[in-house]
C-alpha cells in the first residue's frame, strides 16, 4: 500500500499517476471535490493532461467560484473536472459551509 501526503509534491504526482492508470481508458470521466490545487498549479496542468479532462467556468464572476476558506473564500481549490465531450451547466459554489471549504456543484449531461 502506498502512503500519500497531500502536502508533498511527489505524493500528488503519485495520486495523479494512479488516477490516470485507473481512469485513463474510460470514455467519460467526472472528478470532483477538494483537490487542494489552483488552476495555475503544475499539478492541475498534469491532471488535466493525463486524464484528458477540463475545468469549467461559470457565467458569473469567477470570484463566486472561490471555495477556501469557507468563511471568506479567497482561493478556488475545489473542482469538478469532466471529459471534454460532456456537457456542464449550472456550475456553482454553494454558500453553505459543509467543512472548511464551500461545496461545488454542477449538472453533467452526455
Amino acid at each position: 500500500m502506498v502512503s500519500f501526503d497531500i502536502l508533498k509534491s511527489r505524493s500528488r504526482e503519485s495520486q495523479i499517476d494512479r488516477m490516470a492508470e485507473v481512469l485513463g481508458k474510460k470514455k467519460a470521466v467526472v472528478i470532483g471535490g477538494d483537490l487542494n490545487i489552483g488552476i495555475r498549479s503544475r499539478h492541475m496542468k498534469t491532471l488535466l493532461s493525463k486524464l484528458n479532462v477540463t475545468h469549467h467556468h461559470s457565467t458569473h464572476d469567477h470570484k463566486h467560484l472561490r471555495t477556501f476558506p469557507a468563511i471568506k473564500p479567497q482561493r478556488r481549490i475545489d473542482w469538478i473536472l469532466t471529459s471534454p465531450h460532456l456537457g456542464v451547466s449550472d456550475y456553482r459554489t454553494f454558500p453553505h459551509r459543509v467543512s472548511d471549504h464551500l461545496a461545488v456543484g454542477t449538472t453533467v449531461s452526455l
